[in-house]
């Protein structure tokens, strides 16, 4: 408990550590959890562009906030995160290797990078919102990794540069759900394959609007012999409208056979109210050409196209 201000920390836990709540760490250099036992958490801990780092499975006991000064350092947590709390993190970089919000969900989470947020696995909040303003990559492959938001603020992505989520090298699917709020996606989503490996899918599902205004990539690879696959897109708006620019979800060619393209299903709301429609599709112009918005399912060379 209490406040500190130092050069830096260095905690080695075999038991329980507890970063009592409503404390503070103010550091001219880095702070690492490097023991062995676990985390408690209610706590803000600063530095002046170094790493902040977590070795063991971390729980909230109070709302948390972590910076390294905003344009440099990274935040990394190599287990879980739980506990019915907010958190906001500031860095450079931010990396999860593992779940948050698996075991008791978290309400809130806000994490700004200048840079990467790498996410390994599953982020659930309760009650949101749930935003990530920097680039945002998929780095476990062959697996569904699940943006989860139960409240009612909405999960935003907001890129620094592009893409505004990717997938690391293809073969990376994602959900994105908020079954009592919006989803909003500010740049391009690519999770399109490289090499020989499939494009990722994309399963989006929210009770308000959807909107990405930038392209949706799941293209299989080409550089092989056979061309990847490409991964499905389902945007569904059960209350709502959708908005969209570019989908894009053909299949690799390859240099033998190409790939399968992935099928495109758009459902907005259902219904109309006062005469007009509850729910619309809405594609926008391609901002990178200026042309009209797109969706293209179509199969590599020797391979079927998609259903749109």
């Amino acid at each position: 408990n209490g406040d500190y201000s130092l050069n830096q920390a260095s905690i080695a836990n075999s038991d329980l550590l507890q970063l009592g709540n409503g404390s503070s760490f103010d550091l001219s250099g880095t702070f690492s959890q490097i023991g062995l036992g676990l985390v408690q958490m209610g706590t803000t801990i600063t530095t002046v562009g170094s790493n902040i780092s977590f070795n063991r499975p971390v729980t909230l006991t109070q709302g948390s906030s972590l910076s390294t000064g905003g344009t440099v350092g990274t935040i990394s947590f190599a287990a879980t995160m739980d506990g019915g709390y907010g958190l906001v993190l500031n860095a450079g970089n931010v990396t999860f290797s593992d779940i948050v919000g698996g075991g008791i969900s978290l309400t809130s989470l806000n994490v700004t990078a200048s840079g990467l947020i790498n996410v390994a696995a599953n982020q659930t909040v309760s009650l949101g919102p749930m935003s990530y303003i920097g680039d945002v990559v998929l780095t476990t492959a062959s697996t569904t990794t699940q943006f989860i938001d139960g409240g009612a603020s909405g999960i935003t992505f907001q890129p620094s540069s592009s893409p505004a989520i990717a997938g690391n090298g293809g073969d990376c699917n994602l959900t994105l759900l908020a079954n009592n709020s919006s989803i909003s996606v500010l740049g391009t989503v690519n999770l399109s394959g490289s090499g020989t490996t499939n494009g990722g899918d994309l399963m989006a599902t929210c009770s308000g609007n959807m909107s990405f205004t930038g392209e949706i990539l799941t293209q299989g690879g080409g550089a092989g012999v056979n061309g990847g696959h490409g991964g499905n897109v389902s945007l569904n708006a059960t209350g709502g409208t959708i908005s969209i620019q570019n989908i894009n979800t053909s299949g690799g060619s390859g240099s033998g056979t190409g790939g399968n393209a992935g099928n495109i299903l758009l459902q907005p709301a259902s219904g109309y109210s006062a005469g007009y429609p509850i729910g619309l599709i809405i594609v926008n112009a391609d901002l990178s050409s200026g042309g009209d918005g797109n969706l293209v399912a179509v199969g590599g060379v020797g391979g079927s196209g998609g259903v749109i």
